[in-house]
This record gives structure tokens, sequence and C-alpha cells, in this order.
């Protein structure tokens, strides 16, 4: 996986340790419910800002990074990450491009949105795909205090097999990726605030002078 994959799959979740059992009263019924709240949410969703506490644990189950930031997201396709903590790291996107910056690197990584991007989570979030057509849908029921669902991808060449997203009082509260190398991100979400008017220059990003630039968009 190159440098830019893994850097992309930062951007979600919450746990491997979640134990899911198979649940009779979780039928189709269910299921269907989940899907109408999903699209209701997303579609209702016009912007998105919250503080977040990352984790990223291996195939064994062993923690292997930790990191704590900002999330913004904006449609249509726009976000805005920010690690603080324990590095400073930007993933900038305009719906078109997405901006890479390391800061203690000095350097940014310019690439095209392409379909691998516009199927992750943050495309999901900003109502840039059709969840029907792109995801198989599982009402998982209330895990520690949180409504969860699950999003499995009937996409193979995807970078991950499936997202989870956890609901408290309807709102967004977690995340949670599993990727195709059996590496689980979980995100929580604190300080959650819903539609509220972004500044569109948070979504471009000029280069320091002085950075490398590596720009693969040509």
């Amino acid at each position: 996986m190159n440098k830019f994959s893994i850097k992309f799959l930062r951007i979600i979740i919450f746990t491997s340790c979640l134990c899911i059992v198979e649940n009779p009263a979780y039928s189709s019924e269910h299921n269907e419910t989940a899907l109408n709240f999903l699209k209701e949410y997303i579609q209702s969703l016009n912007s998105f800002e919250a503080e977040f506490e990352q984790s990223i644990y291996g195939q064994s189950g062993t923690m292997l990074e930790s990191s704590k930031g900002i999330v913004k997201l904006q449609k249509p396709g726009k976000f805005y990450w920010a690690y603080q903590q324990p590095y400073s790291q930007y993933l900038i996107s305009n719906g078109d491009s997405i901006w890479i910056y390391d800061e203690d690197l000095e350097q940014v990584t310019i690439n095209k949105i392409d379909g691998n991007t516009q199927n992750s989570p943050a495309a999901l979030l900003s109502g840039e795909m059709d969840i029907e057509s792109n995801y198989i849908i599982t009402d998982l029921g209330q895990i520690e205090n949180a409504d969860w669902i699950e999003l499995r991808s009937n996409n193979t060449d995807v970078e991950f097999n499936a997202i989870r997203l956890g609901f408290i009082q309807g709102e967004l509260s977690g995340m949670a990726l599993f990727d195709n190398l059996g590496q689980t991100s979980e995100l929580n979400f604190n300080k959650v605030l819903r539609d509220k008017v972004l500044d569109e220059s948070l979504f471009e990003f000029i280069p320091p002078v002085g950075i490398d630039v590596i720009d693969t968009r040509e």
C-alpha cells in the first residue's frame, strides 16, 4: 500500500474489539430502517465539524498508533482533516484534488480525486455516493451506548472491507474502518457541530514557500 493510501485510511473509525453476534431480531426490516435513517442523516447534513481521537490497531489487536485532531466536512465532497498530536499533518480536499501536507517533513503531495477516494468514508458523509449501490447495510443494534450501522462494500476493488458508523441520540459519535490488510482504525468524535457555515478557504491549500511539492495530477 502506498503512502497516500495508508494516510488516507487514517481518516476513519471505532473498534476491532466489537464482538458482533448475529441476532434474529435484526431482520431485513431493521436493515431497511437503518438504511433510511442513514440516507436521511447524510441528506440533511450540509457540514460537519468535530474534534477526534483516533487509534489504529494491527491484525493482532495491538495498537499501532494514536492521534488527535479536528475534522471539517462540507458538501459537496470537501474535507479538512488536521492531525495535531503527536504530529502535525493535514489532509485537505476541494472535491477535485487532495493535498497531504506533512509539516514536519516540509512536503506536500497533491493527488487527483479518483475512484478509491470517491468511495471513501469522507465521500460517504459528504453525500458523494449512492449508498444503496455501493454498500450492503446492516443494523448492528446498540453497542456501548451507541447505535451502530455497518456498511459493507460490494466492490472488491476498494481498500477497506467495511465501515461502521455509531450514533448517539441521532448524532454521529464514532466510526470504524476495517481495511484489506487486517488493520482497524477507530475514531471517536467530540464537540460535534452540524451545518455550521465553514470558510471555503479551508478546502484549498497554498503550499508554504520552500516546501517540496509532489503533484501527481498531471
